[in-house]
């Protein structure tokens, strides 16, 4: 998560809010883990090992009798899955990608229904991680998130990769389509980062507000636009 152009409103960090605290430090380490390498090994989709206990699957890749086996879920067993994925770190690496596909297709099946704090923990992971988009949309549906969780992820969003997308100089209005960021508040912290970004620095180097404005996808009102045009401001000459 990357730091807001300015304090966090009171309503953004209650958003915030419903995301935070929900596992340990080391469960939300694991989960981020897990989902940052679906995304950077094009690890998809497993079907055939989603179908399986990460056990079973282990009993059938390394060999040993399946009697062993025993159902390992992430919703009731998470810290026990993450020593069982740890402990398979010495097993070629074609072995441990097998392993990770399968939890990461249990941890995106996960629902509020089976365990509320798990499903918010995968829901803000899956949209914030820095190495692919996906829309909150999307996301809060298949994890059936609440209402108010809903709008509130798409918060986590704007704080996450798609901020920074803003920040680095991305079209706003762009961004926040492929990320499914359509509340004003979410929208607006979009664009108060790429203020805070490239859109700010192109008005401190005295480029025209409304040029910046229309390039990066930005709205010409709000408390972000202000923002633009006071920076301009400060930049022209006297």
């Amino acid at each position: 998560m990357i730091s807001p152009a300015r304090a966090l409103s009171s309503d953004n960090a209650r958003q915030l809010a419903l995301f935070e605290s929900r596992l340990t430090p080391a469960q939300q380490k694991f989960v981020n883990d897990v989902v940052a390498f679906r995304n950077i090994n094009g690890v998809t989709s497993h079907p055939k090992m989603h179908s399986l206990s990460l056990r079973a699957e282990a009993a059938l890749v390394f060999g040993k009798q399946s009697a062993t086996a025993r159902p390992l879920h992430v919703c009731s067993n998470l810290g026990e899955v993450a020593r069982f994925v740890s402990d398979a770190s010495e097993f070629p690496k074609t072995v441990q990608d097998h392993l990770k596909g399968a939890l990461f297709e249990q941890l995106r099946s996960v629902t509020t229904r089976e365990s509320d704090n798990l499903a918010h923990a995968v829901a803000a992971a899956r949209v914030s991680d820095t190495n692919t988009t996906e829309s909150c949309v999307e996301v809060g549906n298949e994890h059936a998130l609440p209402t108010e969780s809903h709008r509130a992820l798409k918060m986590v969003a704007a704080y996450g990769r798609a901020g920074k997308r803003a920040h680095n100089g991305e079209n706003c209005r762009t961004v926040a389509g492929e990320h499914g960021i359509d509340t004003p508040e979410a929208r607006l912290a979009l664009e108060m980062f790429a203020v805070k970004g490239l859109a700010g620095k192109r008005a401190r180097n005295g480029e025209p507000p409304y040029k910046i404005a229309r390039e990066h996808g930005m709205q010409t009102w709000g408390d972000a636009w202000k923002k633009l045009q006071q920076i301009a401001s400060q930049a022209a000459p006297s």
